[in-house]
């Protein structure tokens, strides 16, 4: 895959970083273009929540310019964002797919 320009890939990691008493764990999104964060999250447990909210914080940095465009090439492969995440980008039955 040849990337040109930000939003055509994204990748996660989650960590887990040692503190004197415990463990935090760090989850974070990475446009693969623009190697910038973009979204993440910072909690003293590993559970699905962690995972959200980084989701969740770059859907807002990038969905103006993002969200639209990845509607638009789930729709053909019946792949779905759950309903948390599609609500604020889903697009009318008349817009274009590709």
């Amino acid at each position: 895959m040849t990337l040109t320009g930000i939003d055509q890939l994204w990748f996660a990691d989650i960590i887990y970083i040692r503190m004197d008493m415990e463990f935090v764990y760090l989850a974070v999104l990475i446009d693969a273009f623009s190697r910038r964060v973009i979204g993440w999250a910072l909690d003293r447990h590993l559970e699905d929540d962690l995972a959200i909210a980084a989701l969740e914080l770059a859907f807002r940095c990038r969905a103006p310019y993002s969200a639209p465009k990845y509607k638009r090439r789930l729709r053909p492969s019946t792949v779905q964002m759950a309903e948390r995440f599609a609500a604020p980008f889903l697009l009318s039955a008349e817009e274009p797919v590709g």
